[in-house]
């Protein structure tokens, strides 16, 4: 009897436990429905419904779904096109020849309503198509190799690529495990929402962490190859390659990383690669004046605006210098 009693007992505590876990996840979702830029929640949902794990010769990277309509994140609707490229505000002909936009979330624009991909159409929406291929949480070889992967289509119906640029971040040496292990609980936003409070609750130093991916040698030789297979697949195919490199913003005026970016710089200048720096657009104004939010340090709207300036500038050059020649 006192055997039956118990188990009666613990059976209602697991049920017990159950619904409100049940509860507390539903009340989570409300919660973040109506107030979409929880930044640990937000990231999960992107990576939930706009991302897909793609396997090209023999290496794995992450795209974006195609054609995905207003999906909401920090509170910006995204549309991807028929490739799952972010689809841009100004719609342009097809077949202008293209600027094509390699990078991570910076690039991707995450959390921003305009990105500098939206800047340089608005610029150029009579001379150039501009492709903005950033997808958030890739390293510089995975978004080579999607350009790659995505090459016959970016030409497709005798459209033609004029510039190819490679947005460079602080962060695109980190090596990337794309686990594939969907789970059940990852797809809970409470599971999702604790395991970063727990990952973030220890002693992480992004700095430290940022700059440990340029010891890896190994890495940075591979990375550094791959940039030399775009680079030279660029003259082949005449496109203008350039790397457009974006700072961290989340101490500019102390900047932490300038030794691994002249690394970054050494190596595109022994090969004779160009490149534009941007950090010198940043020091007039706080940090916080240049982020999404208070706890997401993606260039906001104003940020995007200033990555812009010296690209548009940069292609001005090029293009005016090509008109005179005529």
């Amino acid at each position: 009897m006192l055997k039956k009693k118990g188990l009666v007992n613990l059976t209602l505590v697991i049920l017990s436990i159950i619904i409100s876990l049940i509860v507390i996840e539903l009340a989570v979702r409300i919660y973040a429905k109506y107030n979409p830029k929880i930044y640990q929640i937000e990231m999960f949902k992107y990576a939930k419904e706009l991302k897909i794990n793609v396997e090209y010769n023999n290496e794995n990277f992450l795209a974006h779904k195609p054609l995905k309509k207003e999906i909401i994140i920090m509170g910006t609707k995204i549309n991807t096109d028929e490739n799952g490229f972010r689809e841009n505000e100004v719609t342009v002909n097809k077949k202008l020849p293209k600027i094509v936009l390699l990078g991570d979330s910076m690039t991707f624009g995450f959390g921003s309503k305009i990105t500098f991909a939206d800047y340089l159409q608005r610029k150029f929406y009579k001379d150039f198509k501009i492709e903005n291929m950033g997808v958030g949480n890739t390293n510089t070889i995975m978004e080579i190799n999607q350009f790659f992967f995505k090459y016959e289509n970016l030409v497709k119906e005798g459209s033609s690529i004029k510039y190819v640029i490679l947005n460079f971040y602080i962060n695109d040496l980190e090596m990337i495990n794309l686990n594939n292990n969907n789970t059940f609980l990852k797809d809970l936003y409470l599971y999702n929402l604790i395991n970063y409070k727990i990952k973030s609750s220890k002693d992480f130093n992004y700095v430290d962490y940022y700059k440990k991916t340029f010891l890896n040698k190994d890495f940075k030789e591979t990375t550094f190859e791959k940039i030399l297979r775009l680079n030279s697949y660029s003259k082949k195919k005449k496109f203008i390659f350039l790397v457009n490199i974006i700072p961290d913003l989340r101490d500019p005026q102390n900047y932490q990383f300038h030794e691994e970016e002249n690394q970054i710089k050494l190596f595109l200048d022994n090969n004779s690669i160009a490149y534009i720096e941007n950090l010198e657009k940043f020091l007039d104004k706080k940090p916080l004046d240049y982020w999404v939010s208070t706890s997401d340090p993606h260039p906001n709207e104003l940020a995007h605006y200033l990555l812009s300036l010296n690209l548009i500038s940069y292609i001005e050059k090029i293009e005016n210098l090509k008109n005179s020649k005529l």
